[in-house]
């Protein structure tokens, strides 16, 4: 939250998802760490395996997550602004 200052609800939702995200990819690293140190060798693979999925399915997530916080913190500063987009003309019909 001090990091990004969120200033309105959908921005420290999208903060708050951010922080979940994280959460979890270092949770799916401290699984993988414990299952290789306290797993047979056979299941460690495939256990490892899956908290892999999970940590890089969890860094994705962060990442769109962030995307979706800076775009929305975009348009709330061009907003502020007044940037207004303008209309390209199209050429005239002949």
């Amino acid at each position: 939250m001090d990091e990004h200052q969120p200033s309105s609800e959908p921005e420290r939702s999208l903060v708050r998802r951010m922080v979940k995200h994280e959460w979890l990819r270092t949770r799916a690293l401290r699984c993988q760490r414990n299952c290789l140190s306290e797993c047979e060798p056979i299941s460690a693979a495939a256990q490892a395996g899956l908290y892999v999925r999970y940590q890089t399915t969890h860094e994705r997530a962060f990442y769109r997550t962030l995307n979706e916080f800076q775009k929305l913190r975009k348009q709330k500063e061009k907003s502020q602004i007044g940037f207004v987009p303008q209309k390209i003309a199209s050429p005239p019909l002949t």
